[in-house]
């Protein structure tokens, strides 16, 4: 049984996910803000927040939790606002990813973490995999705060 761990679980993608991820032989943990909210059946919340340090996870949880024994870890969470001020996009998106990290030191197991296209910035033409860092510039505070997102990813070696 595979044990996984989501943040972003009741967002637009994690709500299509989870239910893919319930067909199978699985243990599933989603970060929650306030209770389980809109969360099927089969998945055990973990109250948390990511703009918290430890992403607010109580010692109980954090055992229950036990990322040394987790499989994989979806990070779809964030702040996707257009209009939001960038000090809230950087507590969510930037530094929520940070303290993530954090959190998974001892993970050992698959971490996928849901970019966006914002990553390129104004970057004009092919943009890849390999092409994280094209000298571009970012049009908004949300594309400024996912670039930075994934390049904590990369940098984390997980």
């Amino acid at each position: 049984m595979a044990r996984i761990f989501i943040t972003g679980a009741t967002g637009w993608i994690g709500r299509h996910l989870v239910p893919k991820l319930l067909e199978r032989d699985v243990q599933l943990f989603a970060l929650v803000r306030n209770g389980p909210g809109d969360l099927p059946l089969g998945v055990t919340p973990i109250q948390g927040d990511l703009s918290e340090p430890g992403l607010g996870l109580s010692d109980a949880d954090r055992r229950t939790l036990d990322v040394r024994r987790l499989d994989h870890v979806f990070h779809l969470a964030a702040l996707y606002d257009m209009v939001a001020t960038e000090a809230d996009l950087t507590a969510v998106n930037v530094e929520g990813t940070r303290r993530l990290l954090e959190l998974l030191d001892g993970f050992q197991g698959v971490l996928h973490h849901a970019s966006s296209i914002a990553v390129a910035g104004d970057f004009d033409g092919r943009f890849g995999e390999d092409d994280l860092d094209r000298r571009q510039r970012f049009p908004s505070p949300y594309h400024r705060t996912k670039h930075a997102s994934e390049k904590l990813v990369r940098e984390s070696g997980l």
